[in-house]
């Protein structure tokens, strides 16, 4: 990049080969068990993709980093800022998962089964 900053150019850096070998690892395999193919989301589906990348990845600059900077190494080092990460992760997953189950239970139409999702 022509900058001397400690960070390894891109065709070197570790991390990048191993997203590179995790894809085709998981595409090599889903050819070999017949399970590959191109799905193309309905609209909903689309959006709700969207927003959760979106959602996601304003948390992460939030949280300045991902769960394991954002939680693991601040509340071990003692920084109430992990905790609170830690809080807003837990209320992010509880709020997302009862929206999972009503839209679920909504595309199914569970009450006609008489299937409590509670």
């Amino acid at each position: 990049f022509g900058v001397r900053n400690g960070i390894p150019g891109p065709l070197v850096n570790p991390l990048l080969w191993l997203s590179i070998g995790l894809i085709l690892g998981a595409t090599v395999m889903a050819l070999l068990s017949n399970e590959f193919k191109w799905k193309k989301p309905n609209r909903e589906l689309f959006m709700f993709a969207l927003i959760g990348g979106t959602l996601m990845g304003i948390g992460a600059r939030l949280a300045m980093g991902c769960n394991i900077g954002g939680f693991f190494i601040r509340a071990a080092g003692g920084d109430p800022g992990g905790w609170v990460f830690f809080a807003g992760m837990g209320g992010g997953a509880y709020v997302s998962v009862k929206f999972m189950t009503w839209w679920t239970s909504r595309q199914l139409n569970l009450d006609d089964f008489d299937i409590d999702m509670d």
